[in-house]
């Protein structure tokens, strides 16, 4: 639909686009009458030609929005995403709005237009928008995307708003229209799992990722990955052995050296991003598993090294918080230390605990403090020597003020 020649359809009824619903026809009379058909046919027909469009309310807007956005769709959709990114959502949300009035087959714009509702909670909404994409999926398929994609696209989306139930129901409707090892599926399912606490069905799901022995290939990496993160999440190291002979024997099975530089960066990343997340036990699974496909090529010793003395660390740290004897100050040091962030949660949440006052009682208890320092010394010889320094001069200054006795007597605490 384009403007007339002679400029746009409301110049030919000589007026502008701020004109009401109600004055449209007024307008059409007056331009007849000046370019009645009978001495003025060409311009009359441009006249009928633009009331027919602008008497009809939905043609009116169709007309407007091709005049804003000069006809192209792509343009509006890159927009509508620019708004995304920069958290301009209502105004994300007209674009697409705008889109599927021009053109309402635009799945893409229906999408978009799905995410917007779930970020203004306007749930209904976005059921509908859901429901109606349910029904297009060979459409879909034309457009590049596929139905799996937009359940997880619709769950994240409900996650990232806190919708945690209603998530895990929209994974579970997937995970029976889908096939069991469809990732796309199982990975936010079972981390929905994890978060409702419904720990035996994470497990269960990731599991039924895993195909049979005599089905599996290199394609099934990522979901041996998806099992690994699951049983970490929740703790349940001893289920690593159930798949790890399986997994060690996939990798070393791998025999495309293109697979395996792919595979063998792959679980790089996965060591990376635990490591950073001080998680260094899991670090150390995905670093011996990347040994397995790439060791001689990739030389890791040093960083296996160093995850292993980590992993010693990480689990003298965790005994700490459950260790009655440990003084007060202790702990607190041992978490300051080993998050070297004070805005860490878990920082956060021990500094709540620990007021000036508090904090000034417990600082009387030298001996014990000092006590305590020695008996991390002995008990927690990871977390001792990986911060000895900083437990030395702290020993060092709590006891420069000892005599011989004070000294010896500290190991009566413990």
């Amino acid at each position: 639909m384009n403007s007339t020649t002679n400029g746009s359809y409301y110049k030919v009824l000589g007026t502008t686009a701020k004109i009401s619903q109600q004055r449209i026809k007024e307008k059409y009379i007056e331009a007849v009458r000046q370019h009645p058909p009978e001495t003025d046919p060409d311009q009359f027909e441009k006249v009928r030609k633009a009331y027919e469009v602008l008497k009809d309310p939905v043609k009116r807007k169709e007309y407007d929005l091709m005049r804003k956005y000069g006809g192209k769709i792509e343009r509006m959709l890159e927009k509508a995403s620019e708004y995304v990114a920069n958290d301009e959502i209502s105004k994300a949300r007209d674009i697409y709005e705008d889109v599927l009035t021009l053109n309402s087959t635009i799945l893409s714009a229906k999408i978009g237009l799905m995410f917007c509702y779930v970020i203004e909670d306007e749930l209904d909404k976005a059921y509908k928008v859901f429901h109606e994409l349910k029904e297009k999926e060979e459409e879909l398929a034309e457009e590049g995307s596929d139905l799996d994609f937009v359940y997880s696209v619709f769950a994240k989306m409900l996650i990232q708003k806190d919708h945690i139930e209603e998530a895990f129901e929209v994974l579970e409707e997937g995970l029976q229209k889908f096939s069991v090892d469809n990732a796309l599926i199982t990975e936010p399912l079972t981390a929905v799992c994890i978060m409702l606490e419904k720990y035996d069905r994470a497990i269960e799901v990731a599991e039924m990722a895993i195909p049979t022995v005599e089905e599996e290939t290199v394609e099934d990496v990522p979901s041996y990955i998806i099992w690994i993160h699951t049983i970490s999440q929740i703790e349940k190291w001893s289920m690593l052995s159930k798949i790890q002979s399986r997994f060690r024997k996939l990798l070393k099975g791998i025999d495309d050296e293109e697979d395996k530089v792919d595979v063998f960066y792959a679980l790089i990343d996965e060591y990376e991003e635990a490591y950073d997340h001080q998680k260094y036990r899991l670090a150390e699974i995905f670093l011996d598993f990347a040994k397995l496909v790439q060791g001689n090529q990739f030389d890791i010793k040093e960083e296996i090294k160093e995850v292993k003395k980590l992993v010693r660390l990480e689990k003298d740290f965790h005994r700490l918080f459950h260790d009655d004897k440990i003084f007060p100050l202790v702990l607190r040091n041992a978490v300051h230390w080993y998050f070297g962030d004070e805005f860490h949660p878990i920082v956060q949440q021990l500094e709540s605990q620990f007021t000036p006052a508090v904090i000034a009682d417990l600082e009387e208890e030298e001996e014990y403090y000092a006590a305590s320092i020695l008996y991390i010394q002995k008990k927690y010889p990871a977390l001792y020597n990986y911060y000895k320094e900083d437990w030395d001069d702290l020993f060092q200054d709590l006891t420069k003020d000892f005599n011989r006795e004070m000294k010896r007597g500290l190991k009566k605490f413990f």
